[in-house]
């Protein structure tokens, strides 16, 4: 953070970082009470409620949302910080964090009258999905009767608004979302996992709802650029593809879970022993998956943190990185979590036996939290460093997810 002369009082960029620094600061102090909640929110399989009530009164749902709605507008990087943050104490509880600030941030790309709707009624709304196009929407006059059942709706129990995909009659190649009310839909009690248990990741149904045609988005249209939400939110942030950021919203907190991992090793390291009283500080396996673990966590924290600050000049300049760099950072996003879990699971190998007991100890929880978070599609890296070698090898790319 820049100062300033004395007598002078701070630019709007310096109170807005000022602001950013602030929230990232409350998020790194919610770590101990994550980490505390963490194994009854398991049992429940959703979050505290006084957990959801710090994302939304400490004003972290504000993050990417436009000042206009009494949004904060940040950087990306700094949603980023406190999503690492957030997954040091709990994957599951960064996890719905991201959802919502991610959808904040799409929802900004709507037509206006659906932010009015939204906004206007709560601007600490709370949006949930399933952008899965597993819906099918009939075209009706004046908008959708929109039918289906989703899975993977994380925090949809404490959400306000939900955004779910769906396919129209329209044209069966393109997929729209659909912003609906929580009231609209039925939220099924369905979330039985081995991992991420508290993002109560729940099915919803909804069947026969009308949905007004402004509250819907074509992927097409992102694909164009041409989306209504820009005309009426012209700041930078909004000219960010949002394909990017979703990427990243995802595969960030595996960073924190792998921090997290890294620093229960520590901890726990320093006191264990073996059975013929041999320290684990002193074994020469453990000393090496830590390093491992350390180097490859600043070298995807540096990457996260360099290649938003790319789409973030970019968009301040009013340009859209070119097809290879976008297919760089997509592939670079989503090798983070099987690098996470690889790191995870030597970390977890070095522990011994005593690594699985969970009455005090959570590296079984962080670990079941990755191998949970790897099977995201976000996550499927050969597939995307696929489109990636194609790129290089014809320069042709039929990637629409960049």
């Amino acid at each position: 953070m820049s100062s300033q002369p004395a007598g002078l009082a701070p630019s709007a960029l310096d109170c807005a970082q000022q602001g950013a620094d602030e929230l990232v600061a409350a998020a790194h102090r919610m770590i101990p009470d994550l980490i505390a909640r963490a194994p009854e929110d398991e049992q429940r399989r959703r979050l505290d409620p006084r957990t959801i009530d710090d994302i939304r009164s400490g004003g972290f749902v504000r993050v990417l949302q436009p000042r206009r709605w009494g949004g904060f507008e940040l950087d990306p990087s700094d949603f980023a910080k406190m999503h690492i943050a957030l997954a040091q104490g709990d994957m599951s509880a960064a996890w719905v964090f991201s959802v919502y600030v991610g959808h904040a941030f799409h929802l900004a790309l709507f037509d206006e009258r659906i932010q009015e709707k939204v906004w206007g009624e709560n601007s600490d709304a709370l949006i949930a999905s399933s952008y899965a196009p597993s819906g099918k929407a009939v075209p009706v006059e004046g908008g959708y009767r929109l039918t289906g059942h989703w899975k993977f709706s994380s925090g949809s129990d404490y959400s306000d608004w939900l955004m779910l995909g769906a396919i129209t009659q329209e044209d069966p190649a393109d997929h729209k979302v659909f912003v609906i009310r929580r009231q609209d839909c039925e939220v099924i009690d369905a979330w039985r996992v081995m991992g991420l248990k508290a993002t109560g990741s729940q099915d919803v149904r909804v069947t026969d709802l009308f949905v007004p045609a402004y509250a819907t988005l074509s992927h097409i249209d992102n694909l164009n650029e041409d989306l209504p939400g820009r005309r009426t939110n012209p700041g930078p942030l909004y000219l960010m593809p949002n394909i990017q950021l979703f990427f990243r919203s995802i595969t960030t907190g595996c960073i924190g879970g792998l921090q997290a991992m890294l620093d229960a090793f520590i901890a726990y390291g320093s006191t264990k022993r073996d059975k013929r009283g041999n320290a684990l500080v002193e074994n020469p396996d453990a000393q090496l998956v830590c390093a491992k673990a350390a180097l490859a966590l600043d070298e995807m924290k540096a990457t996260l943190f360099r290649n938003l600050q790319t789409l973030s000049d970019s968009a301040a300049a009013g340009v859209r990185p070119g097809v290879h760099e976008r297919l760089l950072m997509r592939a670079q996003a989503s090798e983070v979590s099987g690098r996470c879990l690889i790191h995870a699971r030597a970390l977890f190998s070095a522990l011994g036996g005593s690594a699985i007991y969970e009455d005090s100890l959570p590296f079984g929880r962080i670990m079941r939290n990755l191998e949970a978070a790897s099977v995201h599609p976000t996550g499927n890296f050969n597939s995307v460093a696929r489109g990636l070698g194609a790129f290089l090898l014809t320069g042709a790319s039929q990637d629409t997810m960049i």
